[in-house]
């Protein structure tokens, strides 16, 4: 909107005028009379422009319109609208200034009016405010008296009859944010919350056990604070503390609010001097990572209180604590944590849905534990990949009432109490006491792998002989021989000694001591020996008696087909490689005679050393005749007969 001076006659730039039929092209030949000048000032009705002179084109459709004092004598909005044939209307709007205020704002020779009527509820006059300049205000007068003007400065250095308290010089100190003050950093101070309001909504807080000073702001790594409570009393939800390394030895630590991080560089040390836990956590949704806890005298590391849920606790140390990690919030996850020489308990969980992750308890001996579901309410817990050292009372336990546990992968390791499950419903997935046990340490080495020395070896672990191993697989005294576990095995389950002895060694390799020396040398480092010292001569009579508990005159009679029932002439061949004991499954049978129930009742068998020579005649390195019989018409066959021709 364009400024016009009141009352001063001035030149209008109007339009721009264009064609009425196609908007665009501009009209320069059109006639403006003072009468097509439409003029309303401050929402009047439109009346004719004073100025009797018409306008004239100035160029591309703008045309100027003279106007005189009289046009812009109304101080305030001037409309102007112009309506002639030929072209689009045109209008514009103007704001009429008073001519000083003009003169100020646009032409810039003068300056606006400011007039003072009254000072203190008094009216006054040109004198009494030169009298406000010159002296100072009396109010008995209403007048300004010693206070005089002067060309320059001067500093006054006589403090004489001037006084400031302390609470004084806070205030002064809060108010113009001078921070050599003492007091601007208190936690409700006016200076610290103007700061916070000026801050982004999370802020990271700074300590420095070295060179950081509680007086600082904390807010950025130049200015850090000196302990961690300062940072802990200041510190909002969503806002991180970094703590620098140094030992801090702070009593009643506790993190109190919300949603905090606290994140420990390394060689954080954390020292409560034994009054009270190292560090307490009493609020939910807090992470604490790095720190190691480590009281001058046995107390405990950390203490999650009940309450405090959805904790995360991450690479953290507990050091000759009494109880190293004591949690009681529902919900922790514990993971990648220690807890070194512990006098009482590592881990103590007496709340729920907690998961424990690769986490090591290391006990300082004695009636110690290392993980331990201490509270009838430790339900629904997850252990995962926990190892425990030296706590002779227990590695893992649980009380009555902890329950639906799951341990998995879990190991109790030398001079440790293992578990002690004393909860209903518990998952022991994969626990290990003493993990990793070889033959060397079941036997001394080279010691032969017999039953005579299996029976001492177990005998001197434990109250329990080799004969109570036996017993638990056989029945009370029955012989520890092939045709019993044979018979064994198959009360138990639908497997056969054949699938266990597959399991050990390939497919229907012979079960002598020979291939079980090169099956154990195939799946460990250790000397075959470690595991069977027998002499050639030893192994080759071994075979040959459980060949007898299993073999009659070289045939196998299958009773009611309980062991290896043959129902398809399709695993005839199987079968019969499994009854030679064949080291080779590279065979082929043929010339097979049917009688008249489709039974087969003869065949050729033929072993070869080149599986691509199967089926030929080249390459044979044993053949065997078969002869089946069978008792009325049972398709099973009662007695196979197999020679070596």
């Amino acid at each position: 909107m364009q400024l016009l001076r009141q009352s001063t006659a001035v030149t209008l730039k109007i339009g721009p005028f264009v064609d009425s039929t196609d908007g665009v092209t501009p009209e320069t030949g059109l006639t403006i009379a003072q009468a097509d000048v439409r003029l309303s000032k401050n929402g009047g009705d439109f009346a004719q422009k004073d100025d009797a002179n018409a306008c004239t084109h100035d160029e591309n459709g703008y045309y100027n319109c003279p106007a005189n004092a009289t046009d812009i004598g109304t101080a305030g909005r001037l409309a102007l609208a112009v309506n002639v044939s030929g072209a689009l209307p045109v209008w514009h709007e103007f704001m009429v200034l008073p001519a000083n205020v003009y003169d100020a704002l646009v032409a810039g020779s003068d300056v606006l009016q400011a007039d003072l009527t009254q000072i203190g509820g008094d009216s006054q006059s040109a004198t009494d405010l030169k009298d406000f300049a010159d002296a100072g205000y009396d109010p008995n007068t209403n007048k300004v008296e010693g206070v005089k003007t002067a060309d320059a400065l001067t500093t006054n250095n006589d403090k004489t009859g001037y006084s400031l308290t302390a609470d004084a010089i806070v205030d002064v100190a809060e108010e113009t944010l001078d921070h050599s003050f003492a007091g601007h950093n208190e936690p409700n101070s006016l200076a610290r919350r103007i700061r916070q309001l000026e801050r982004s909504p999370y802020t990271t807080w700074y300590v420095d056990g070295v060179g950081g000073d509680d007086g600082n702001d904390g807010d950025v790594p130049d200015s850090p604070f000196l302990t961690i409570g300062a940072a802990l009393a200041v510190a909002s939800a969503g806002e991180t503390i970094v703590v620098g390394p140094a030992t801090y030895t702070e009593s009643n630590l506790e993190l109190s609010t919300s949603s905090v991080v606290i994140l420990c560089e390394p060689g954080v040390v954390i020292d409560s001097g034994g009054a009270s836990a190292c560090f307490t956590i009493s609020a939910s949704s807090c992470e604490i990572v790095g720190a190691i806890f480590h009281p001058s005298s046995a107390s405990v590391g950390l203490d999650v209180q009940a309450g405090a849920d959805y904790v995360i606790v991450e690479g953290c140390c507990a050091c000759q604590c009494s109880i190293g990690f004591d949690t009681n919030g529902d919900a922790t996850w514990l993971r990648n944590c220690r807890s070194i020489e512990h006098s009482t308990t590592g881990f103590d969980i007496a709340s729920k849905y907690n998961r424990i992750d690769h986490c090591k308890a290391v006990g300082a001996g004695g009636a110690v534990r290392g993980f331990y579901l201490s509270g009838s309410g430790a339900d629904l817990n997850q252990l995962l990949n926990c190892t425990s050292l030296g706590n002779t009372t227990a590695g893992f336990e649980t009380v009555s009432g902890a329950d639906q546990n799951t341990f998995a992968f879990c190991a109790s390791g030398g001079s440790d109490g293992g578990k002690v499950d004393n909860g209903s419903n518990n998952a022991w997935s994969g626990y290990a006491s003493n993990p990793a046990l070889t033959q060397d340490d079941i036997l001394s080495d080279n010691t032969p792998f017999d039953g005579a020395n299996i029976d001492a070896a177990v005998s001197s672990r434990s109250s329990h002989s080799a004969n109570d191993v036996r017993d638990a697989i056989l029945a009370d005294s029955t012989p520890f021989d092939g045709a019993n576990i044979d018979v064994a095995i198959s009360s138990r389950s639908s497997h056969s000694a054949n699938d266990v002895r597959d399991s050990i060694l390939s497919d229907s390799t012979p079960f002598d001591g020979a291939n079980i020396d090169a099956a154990i040398s195939s799946r460990g480092t250790a000397d075959p020996g470690d595991a069977m010292e027998l002499t050639a001569g030893e192994r080759a009579a071994t075979a040959a008696a459980a060949a007898s508990d299993v073999w009659s005159a070289g045939s196998r009679t299958i009773t009611g087909g309980t062991v290896d029932t043959v129902t398809d002439l399709a695993d005839v061949p199987t079968s019969i490689a499994r009854l030679l004991g064949l080291t080779q499954e590279n065979f082929y049978m043929d010339n097979v005679t049917i009688d008249g129930n489709g039974r087969m009742t003869a065949a050729r068998m033929r072993v070869y050393s080149d599986p691509a020579s199967v089926g030929t005649s080249s390459d044979v390195i044993a053949t065997y005749n078969i002869v089946a019989s069978y008792t009325g018409s049972q398709t099973v066959p009662t007695t196979y007969k197999v020679v070596k021709a």
